[in-house]
């Protein structure tokens, strides 16, 4: 047995151990990173400037105070996944998601179902990447790459 072989076997024992059950805990990480534009620089004279540094400064400390240590740019989300139903439900701490019947509903955690729209935005969702796994007939070993530990 090749080390490809025993690879290959690892994958599709797992992929079917998945696949066959009813559910399961999920953990979803997303990173957003991306880069605002520069803001143009307007000079204004006179004496609103020294104003307007004290109330920049001053609103940009109520901000990070509101905010405390949330990143928007790193979001994980821990939650459960019905495979058997084709549903999900995942709580962000601040915000949950659920997919169910075709539909996604995004909202503060703990709010009502009925409270909410259902979100028309497709997103990939935990139930596509499991998708992926019906679909790999075959694997090789690759190069490997640590990212952020992992």
């Amino acid at each position: 047995m090749n080390e490809h072989s025993h690879t290959d076997e690892a994958l599709d024992s797992a992929r079917r151990r998945t696949l066959a059950a009813a559910s399961a805990r999920i953990v979803v990480s997303r990173e957003l990173t991306f880069e605002m534009p520069a803001m143009p620089q307007r000079r204004r004279g006179g004496l609103l400037r020294p104003l307007m540094r004290v109330g920049k400064a001053a609103g940009k400390r109520l901000w990070r105070r509101a905010l405390r240590d949330f990143d928007f740019r790193r979001q994980e989300g821990e939650g459960v996944i019905d495979l058997a139903q084709r549903r999900y439900m995942l709580d962000y701490g601040h915000y949950a998601r659920l997919f169910a019947d075709g539909r996604e509903w995004d909202g503060r955690s703990g709010r009502l179902l009925s409270t909410l729209p259902p979100d028309t935005d497709a997103l990939p969702t935990p139930l596509w990447l499991l998708d992926l796994l019906v679909g790999i007939t075959e694997t090789r070993d690759a190069d490997t790459e640590e990212v952020r530990g992992t």
